[in-house]
């Protein structure tokens, strides 16, 4: 799942996709994974970048989330694909789209569509959806990782912190945050300590990127 800049470098389709989600796809295939990008915007018709849309653009936790379902159920029939182990992964944007997306409340009793998720970098306000932020009642249905840089505001704002607190309280299991010291948002976008990056973002990424593929390996086996 994408970030508010869409799935193209510099959100120009020109450029093609963004060397963040061609990197991912090509280390999610080098490990036996399929890896499928949902283009949340190109089919709404709206600007590529939607970043300064606030709630007046593409809803991370009411529009993202059906393209995700979608996703998944397009996943699930290809002959190649096991659907019982389908996991999200989002960025930013696309990360308060994770995790609306595997709130329980989007499920029956019982389903699990998705087996696990990753969000690298969420705002977990989510615009006060899920009951708002201190009395949120967000709870996913499976395994939640959020990967946070120390210096990014969203993570400084403590909402991700709240959503996690408030889900364990309500018998949540396996949803946790880690958090990188120094590093700012889309610190695994960075590919060398040079301005706006520092190697703070560096080894976030390298970090990162592991935990996520060892936590897939651990779960899934190979």
């Amino acid at each position: 799942m994408h970030g508010c800049s869409g799935i193209y470098s510099y959100s120009d389709p020109s450029r093609g996709i963004a060397l963040l989600y061609t990197e991912w796809a090509a280390r999610l295939n080098d490990a036996g994974y399929a890896a499928l990008l949902v283009d949340s915007f190109s089919p709404r018709n709206v600007g590529q970048n939607q970043c300064s849309n606030g709630d007046n653009g593409v809803s991370e936790a009411n529009d993202r989330p059906r393209d995700a379902y979608a996703a998944q159920k397009y996943l699930s029939k290809q002959r190649t694909v096991d659907a019982s182990r389908i996991v999200l992964l989002g960025w930013s944007h696309g990360a308060g789209a994770t995790l609306a997306t595997l709130s329980d409340t989007m499920v029956k009793p019982g389903e699990k569509p998705y087996k696990a998720g990753y969000a690298f970098y969420p705002g977990c306000g989510l615009y006060n959806a899920f009951g708002g932020i201190s009395t949120s009642t967000y709870r996913p249905y499976v395994p939640l990782t959020i990967l946070h840089g120390s210096a990014d505001p969203l993570y400084q704002s403590g909402y991700c912190q709240q959503r996690i607190d408030n889900a364990l309280n309500f018998g949540a299991r396996d949803f946790s945050m880690t958090v990188f010291s120094g590093a700012q948002h889309s610190f695994d976008m960075a590919r060398s300590a040079v301005s706006p990056w520092t190697m703070y973002d560096i080894n976030a990424k390298t970090s990162a990127d592991a935990q996520v593929m060892q936590s897939l390996l651990q779960t899934f086996g190979n």
